[in-house]
């Protein structure tokens, strides 16, 4: 894990922040019959690791954040509303804030092309853990899937949003976070939150 540290302008006051740069390629595993390989092409559910500076921790999705915030439509009626762009969230697709409650870490993922996400529950995605379980492979919080139900549902999704046809997931005990984007998030540690 490579940590690189850069001072920038943010909300009109300087601040220095942690930006994480993963050292390694991740290695792949692929669920199908108790078979392990970092190379196998199966139509079975893979999964692949996702370095994060919060892999291994206890996470909470904080909030999440989605569009530019600019909006415009026009009614039948020909009435027409417009809201302007919130320069916070410029350039940004997704965003999502991600505590890491074993060390207080507070973190910001700035997700960029993004083709689909949603956030749901853990109970929604029991066809991960239950493949999880067959293969028994270690997930951390973070990681990587592809192959699996909701792919097969929106096959243009995955086709369009990611060259490999991968998506991102973040894990907590109480919900999941499933991105399908072309490049890897941006991770910013932007906090350090105290208990008590």
């Amino acid at each position: 894990m490579v940590i690189k540290k850069l001072t920038r302008a943010c909300n009109l006051t300087p601040q220095t922040v942690t930006l994480f740069v993963p050292k390694s390629p991740p290695a792949c595993y692929a669920v199908d019959a108790g078979v392990r390989s970092n190379n196998m092409v199966t139509d079975a559910i893979q999964f692949e690791e996702w370095e994060t500076p919060f892999l291994g921790g206890d996470l909470q999705i904080i909030d999440l954040h989605w569009g530019d915030g600019s909006f415009s439509c026009r009614t039948k009626e020909g009435k027409e509303f417009k809201l302007e762009e919130n320069p916070l969230f410029k350039n940004v697709e997704l965003q999502a804030h991600i505590l890491d409650l074993s060390d207080g870490c507070l973190y910001r993922v700035d997700y960029s092309q993004v083709n689909g996400f949603r956030l749901l529950d853990e109970h929604g995605l029991l066809e991960l853990w239950e493949a999880r379980d067959k293969q028994q492979v270690k997930l951390k919080s973070t990681f990587k899937v592809k192959n699996h139900m909701w792919s097969k549902e929106s096959p243009l999704t995955f086709f369009h949003g990611n060259s490999d046809e991968w998506s991102h997931v973040v894990s907590t005990d109480n919900e999941c976070l499933e991105v399908v984007c072309e490049n890897t998030p941006s991770i910013v540690k932007i906090d350090q939150v105290t208990s008590g």
